[in-house]
């Protein structure tokens, strides 16, 4: 039985309980950790069916999720736990994070986006808080990524777009403007960044 597979995953005694929708967080591990010593239960789900058990069986006060569940968009996934937990904090965590999404994930009823690759302590600690000892500034945790894949594509807009899911010509543009507003480097921000994977 699905809810008996999922509730195998969660730590009884906690005062608030986690969900953490995404195949590749779906496991013990950092973000787990931290979530259950910030007194969170954690209920993990891969699919979009576990997902709606758990959010049909479950009061819950945060959400963790990737957008894209089973090959199509999570975006009911976040609309239904709104829905049923008007006052949990809802946190969309992707690949696919550009404009269009973190517009389409706001109109659904979640409280942010963030671009994956991140540190899980660090997503833990925002999921909860909506801040993080290891960076403070989410726009600059956005520029980093964008700039680490753009390097990492050796500056080749075209294939960086296609990495981001990004129109190039946005990109473009956000390239020109970090070029011309130059910032200081922080090492607590480029830890956050997790060693980029593109396979």
């Amino acid at each position: 039985m699905i809810m008996d597979e999922i509730s195998e995953n969660f730590s009884g005694g906690h005062h608030m309980v986690a969900l953490v929708a995404d195949p590749a967080l779906a496991t013990a591990g950092p973000l787990a950790a931290r979530l259950n010593e910030a007194g969170c239960g954690v209920l993990t789900a891969r699919t979009l069916a576990e997902a709606g058990e758990i959010v049909t069986h479950h009061r819950l006060d945060y959400a963790l999720l990737e957008l894209r569940l089973d090959g199509v968009d999570a975006l009911d996934l976040v609309r239904a736990i709104r829905v049923l937990n008007p006052l949990a904090r809802i946190i969309v965590h992707t690949w696919y994070a550009d404009v269009s999404a973190a517009v389409a994930v706001t109109k659904a009823g979640a409280d942010d986006l963030l671009p994956k690759p991140l540190d899980p302590e660090f997503v833990a600690d925002f999921l909860i808080s909506g801040i993080s000892e290891d960076v403070s500034d989410t726009e600059g945790v956005r520029r980093q990524h964008i700039e680490t894949i753009f390097a990492a594509s050796g500056r080749n807009v075209s294939l960086a777009s296609r990495r981001l899911l990004l129109n190039r010509r946005s990109l473009q543009r956000l390239i020109k403007r970090y070029d011309e507003s130059p910032r200081t480097e922080s090492s607590d921000l480029s830890s956050a960044i997790e060693t980029l994977r593109f396979d």
